[in-house]
């Protein structure tokens, strides 16, 4: 049920809380058909799913570099995020999609503003590093479980695109909505 999930939780748009989207600064993208969970990189072999049942399970056969070294392995790190099934050519590929960070290599950064200190640190500590150690033959993409690729937040003007029917059809998995981020709002975790 979700109790005591440590990941922020949503919140329904509603009549009452629509006027935030005009008040604040907001990102939005679309809402995938995924399952949710937190990824917890204690170090290298020591990489774990958490559910919002708070079950814990091992990923084996992922790896995260350190931007600084990528002979090292990160640590200490805690990002959200959707596992999705993409249909590409007939196959089913699954995807770990990363939307939020809040620790990385030890350093709390879940107090920085979502857009654009977050989501760069997801980039710059996470998906380049695999990128750079992917094509330096230090990962082999082809042997791990799923791929790990950032989720994209756009200006909350972009909102009406994601509900259009050509957008869908472009995506390799099924939209489900439209998630809404606060852009200089803390990462608020659950109770």
């Amino acid at each position: 049920d979700g109790k005591g999930f440590p990941g922020c939780q949503p919140v329904s748009m509603d009549r009452k809380n629509l006027s935030l989207l005009q008040e604040h600064p907001y990102r939005v993208s679309w809402k995938a058909d995924g399952t949710r969970y937190m990824m917890l990189i204690v170090g290298e072999n020591e990489v774990y799913f958490l559910d919002r049942d708070n079950s814990v399970f091992e990923v084996t056969g992922l790896r995260f570099v350190y931007r600084k070294n990528l002979n090292q392995h990160l640590t200490k790190t805690l990002v959200d995020g959707e596992m999705v099934i993409d249909k590409h050519e007939g196959k089913d590929i699954p995807r770990y999609l990363i939307y939020d960070i809040i620790r990385v290599n030890d350093i709390d950064v879940s107090q920085f503003p979502f857009h654009p200190q977050r989501m760069d640190c997801i980039e710059a500590d996470i998906i380049h590093p695999r990128y750079q150690a992917i094509t330096e033959g230090k990962i082999d993409k082809t042997a791990e479980p799923f791929s790990v690729r950032r989720k994209t937040f756009f200006p909350v003007e972009k909102a009406r695109s994601f509900l259009s029917k050509k957008f869908s059809q472009q995506l390799a998995h099924e939209p489900d909505g439209l998630i809404f981020q606060p852009s200089v709002e803390p990462y608020t975790p659950g109770p």
